[in-house]
């Protein structure tokens, strides 16, 4: 077996798959995968299962060693990945020889990135999931001197070549949304207000991403609790926005304006602080 040792941790390191279901009635997130799209690509590259858990790192990378041989794949956010000292790409499956170093330096498009490993990543599976979060993994990421195991993989593998990623997924602003179930609470000025202007990101995480507006009125709507998934939009009393995301608890007070597409819930992932986005209405 094979060990990949985390000689620094980075800003925010933890191991998602596509997330634990079946267990929003206990009040368990759903977990996994920020960007999904660029998870599965990670594991496409190296010939696992899409499911299958993957290093999700944000904006910050680790330095981790390799004690045996692999295939490792990059995808999401570049965030300068270098191995040995020498620039490696993203979207490309690379071999790792023992004693290999892997470290990442400056952020240069994008906010997290995937790391997949030949055969999937040897932890603990909990609740049929193996994604992070407390309190129902022990931790939420991984810290300096965390070794993570994995099946080490003699086979010769050379000339692979790159695959092209959706420029877009990076770069546009455009959010496509669903009406949510409080959408017709909002007046006709609001509503313009909230499909054509941009809203700011400031405050985000796993758990949710605040988006801002100055236009957006305060309001005094009150509700039930009521179920949320990810992607739901909540207006709050203040006029600003909360984006759930994939580790939102599953039931809120403040109405769900809109539901954001898998789609832009991968793209959200990749933005972050001072970032702008606008909001594109879907039909139903």
């Amino acid at each position: 077996m094979g060990k990949v040792i985390f000689q620094s941790s980075g800003l925010h390191t933890s191991l998602q798959d596509l997330g634990r279901y079946g267990f929003r009635k206990y009040g368990i997130p759903i977990s996994g995968a920020m960007d999904q799209e660029s998870s599965k690509l990670a594991n496409l590259l190296v010939k696992n299962p899409a499911d299958k858990a993957v290093m999700e790192v944000t904006q910050i990378g680790p330095e981790l060693t390799f004690d045996e041989p692999t295939l490792i794949a990059i995808t999401g956010a570049d965030l300068s990945p270098h191995l040995n000292g020498s620039p490696i790409t993203n979207n490309k499956a690379i071999p790792i020889r023992s004693g290999d170093i892997l470290t990442f330096g400056a952020p240069k498009r994008g906010l997290r990135t995937y790391m997949s490993i030949k055969g999937g990543f040897l932890y603990e599976t909990v609740m049929n999931s193996q994604s992070m979060f407390v309190p129902v993994t022990p931790k939420a990421k991984f810290t300096k001197g965390n070794q993570l195991g994995y099946q080490a993989n003699y086979q010769s593998i050379e000339n692979f070549a790159t695959i092209r990623t959706e420029e877009n997924h990076f770069e546009n602003p455009s959010l496509a949304v669903f009406p949510g179930p409080e959408f017709h609470w909002l007046d006709q000025t609001t509503q313009s207000t909230l499909l054509n202007s941009e809203f700011t990101i400031g405050t985000n995480n796993r758990m949710g991403y605040q988006l801002s507006n100055t236009e957006m009125p305060t309001n005094d709507f009150q509700m039930l609790t009521s179920p949320v998934i990810p992607g739901t939009i909540q207006l709050t009393p203040s006029g600003k926005l909360m984006a759930l995301m994939r580790d939102a608890q599953v039931t809120g007070g403040y109405p769900r304006i809109l539901q954001l597409t898998e789609k832009s819930i991968n793209r959200l992932a990749q933005k972050g602080s001072g970032q702008v986005v606008n909001f594109n209405l879907i039909d139903i």
